[in-house]
């Protein structure tokens, strides 16, 4: 709290403690008031600015509201009816009161344009739409407090006389804090005589109060005292303590003691509690040659063993990637007490991400102490895992012993940031299914229900909803990713016609967070057939869903068949991209980060996460996940290597541009390509035709390789198209 002067007084209203002589014609009556009024309290503060003892003015909260300070007239007449109290103004209709006078004001009939009332609002006005200065500068959040003085004259002469005596109000108002406390006043005594702000010079400042803290054994208090003066030097003639534990103190000074102008001392004081644990309360009065408060009272207040917690406003950390896994962090807790502060308890239960922190320090084994004058760490965790990037914020709660605030709140802010873009391409995860070990990372499968591992693959009967499927433990990875390409090589079971098991939306694999509707789920999966029969990818991040299914859609997969299918999330290039055997199938624009999911729990190859879709029939040879994209070189690079064999993404060219047929002769009978482009070399192709472009098939012994020449395609038949497909197919 900033140091004020304080001024002395036995009541409201004092009289008169001081005349000086302002002119020829008249005299000022200064009157210290020195009383305090705040809002919580209630009632009103009056005061009198005449000498006669009898209240001029109060001081109110208007419809009890902490930002309407109102004076008025004491009696406040009411009713529209006339009172000669008035507060100077200059608009009467607002009634707002400016915070615009100082020492050397000039207070005459001329201020303000000569405007008054016997009401006035220091803040916000009667009816909301004006505000003065009193709150500070920001008048729509007021911070105050704020210190100045108010025009005042009174009527003296009866209503409609003209006749003025006019006096000011030294007054400080802490708007939002909802405190006013007045100082002094002065009051003209002759009729229609200006009325100067007199200077405070010297001005004994004190503290508005001095807390002290202590061991058993004593402590020696230095108590800040300044001469608010400019010109003048301030005299303290005497110094007492009084109250009940006044025999504790003993002042160490000796009198006069002169401080300068502008100036400030230490002032000393021994305190001796004699051995004894409690809180001494004494009043320290110092009587000085300051004209308008001779005599000052400063509560002093010392504690003597008893512990003392001091905390941050806030703890601000980061900033930690998603992808960083969980933090071990601490806060320094603080004790300025003498006493040891025992710490009980702690726990985070507030804030929308307090189910990512947790103490980690075992409160139940043994608590926490932080000696007196000394501190203590709480140790806790913070799990930025598959968060989106920003601040995420909890407060922890203390248990301690401090009496005086036994259980202490902290916010601690975090700042997570995205994971990063992944610059190359390398593998997470490979199941291979002579086990159900992950060959590349650690997230080993576990079977569910009466899924199995049979012949280096994955078996699953299908028919039930999550009920036989593997799951695989690989939320870390999706929730550090920015990107990855998932790769898999399956083959449907071929339905029996007369016991079909369900194959519509089955997933081949789904990797998600179960939500409570279907539009607070979060998952991305594969559906190998869709209600419509074609392959479609999805992700969904519990506010809306990105799909490859609108527009053209690609052929439908074939049961009985494996397929090859690698599902790209590109972060950096806003794509979802489905190759289907080698080739790209289907894609769509797409706007996110995988991470944006968060921690996935259903972690599923074969079963859906939420949804009552089937789960999948039939078996899976290979699964893989790649951190990065896997372009349309990559793909077609493993296809033609197969389920065996591991590519090295980073070391394969990527195709100039996509291949294609630019020359084609009828010969012979036979479709004869004449013109290609964008074929690898080395790379195994076959041709596809077809009556529609919706039907193409493998042509039989048309397997080539790239930089080699194209075999001749057979006519036979109304067959219409050809195209030239990655990988082997024509066999």
């Amino acid at each position: 709290m900033n140091p004020r002067t304080r001024y002395f007084t036995s009541s409201l209203a004092v009289a008169a403690t001081g005349v000086c002589t302002n002119t020829s014609r008249g005299s000022v009556v200064i009157t210290p008031q020195n009383t305090s009024f705040t809002h919580a309290g209630g009632g009103q503060l009056s005061f009198d600015i005449t000498g006669d003892a009898d209240p001029d003015y109060s001081f109110v909260y208007a419809n009890n509201n902490n930002t309407k300070p109102q004076l008025t007239s004491e009696p406040f007449p009411g009713g529209g009816a006339y009172a000669p109290e008035h507060i100077m103004m200059p608009n009467i209709t607002s009634k707002a009161v400016p915070a615009d006078l100082a020492v050397g004001s000039v207070i005459d009939g001329s201020l303000y344009g000569g405007m008054s009332f016997w009401e006035g609002f220091l803040f916000r006005n009667f009816d909301n739409n004006a505000f003065g200065e009193w709150g500070g500068p920001d008048t729509d959040n007021p911070t105050g407090p704020v210190e100045g003085y108010i025009a005042l004259r009174i009527e003296t002469g009866g209503q409609g006389s003209g006749t003025w005596n006019y006096g000011y109000a030294h007054v400080r108002v802490d708007v939002p804090g909802g405190t006013i406390k007045v100082f002094e006043t002065g009051y003209e005594t002759d009729p229609n005589t200006a009325i100067t702000i007199p200077p405070h010079d010297p001005a004994l400042v004190v503290p508005d109060a001095f807390t002290g803290q202590s061991d058993t054994t004593g402590v020696t208090l230095e108590i800040s005292v300044s001469n608010g003066g400019a010109t003048n030097p301030l005299t303290i003639t005497s110094a007492v303590f009084t109250g009940i534990d006044a025999d504790y103190f003993t002042i160490n000074e000796t009198y006069p003691l002169v401080i300068g102008p502008g100036g400030s001392i230490d002032f000393s004081v021994d305190f001796d509690p004699e051995g004894l644990v409690s809180t001494f309360s004494a009043t320290l009065e110092l009587t000085s040659d300051d004209p308008f408060a001779p005599v000052i009272s400063l509560p002093v207040t010392v504690e003597v063993g008893q512990p003392n917690i001091q905390l941050p406003a806030s703890l601000e950390l980061g900033p930690f990637a998603s992808g960083d896994g969980a933090q071990a962090l601490n806060v320094e807790i603080q004790n300025s007490g003498y006493a040891d502060l025992e710490i009980y308890d702690a726990y985070f239960a507030a804030g929308p991400y307090s189910t990512r922190f947790a103490v980690t320090h075992d409160f139940i084994g043994s608590g926490l102490t932080a000696a007196g004058q000394g501190s203590v760490n709480l140790p806790f965790s913070f799990d930025p895992t598959g968060l989106a990037a920003g601040v995420k914020s909890a407060v922890i709660t203390l248990s301690t012993n401090d009496p005086d605030n036994p259980t202490p709140t902290l916010l601690v802010n975090v700042e997570v940031s995205a994971p990063p873009q992944e610059t190359t391409v390398s593998l997470a995860h490979r199941w291979s299914f002579d086990d159900l070990s992950d060959s590349a990372g650690s997230a080993d499968a576990t079977l569910v229900g009466a899924a199995s591992v049979s012949g280096g693959s994955l078996v699953l009967p299908g028919g039930g909803v999550r009920q036989d499927y593997a799951s695989v433990p690989v939320s870390a990875t999706i929730a550090a990713a920015s990107s990855l390409s998932f790769e898999g090589w399956f083959t449907p079971v071929v339905p029996d016609p007369l016991n079909p098991i369900p194959q519509d939306w089955t997933k081949v694999w789904m990797f998600g967070i179960p939500g409570t509707t279907a539009e607070t789920v979060t998952y991305l999966d594969f559906t190998w057939d869709s209600l419509l029969d074609f392959p479609s990818a999805n992700f969904r991040n519990g506010t809306n869903e990105v799909h490859t299914r609108d527009g053209d859609n690609p052929p439908g997969i074939p049961a009985g068949s494996e397929a090859h299918v690698v599902v790209v999330y590109d972060a950096v290039g806003h794509l979802i991209s489905i190759y289907v055997n080698g080739t790209l199938a289907d894609s769509v624009a797409w706007t996110g980060e995988i991470h944006d999911l968060g921690i996935t729990t259903d972690n599923f190859l074969g079963a859906p996460v939420f949804h009552n879709d089937p789960d999948f029939a039939g078996s899976i040879n290979e699964m893989r996940i790649w951190r990065g994209v896997l372009d349309s070189s990559d793909v077609a690079a493993s296809f033609s290597s197969g389920p065996g064999t591991l590519i090295d993404p980073n070391s394969i060219a990527p195709n100039p541009e996509p291949f294609a047929i630019t020359g084609v002769e009828i010969v012979d009978g036979n479709i004869v390509i004449t013109g290609s482009s964008g074929l690898t070399a080395g790379q195994t192709y076959h041709l596809e035709t077809g009556v529609t472009l919706d039907d193409f098939a493998p042509v039989p012994g048309s397997d080539f390789t790239g930089g080699d020449p194209i075999p001749p395609c057979p006519v036979g038949g109304p067959k219409r198209f050809v195209r030239i497909a990655s990988g082997p197919g024509g066999e």
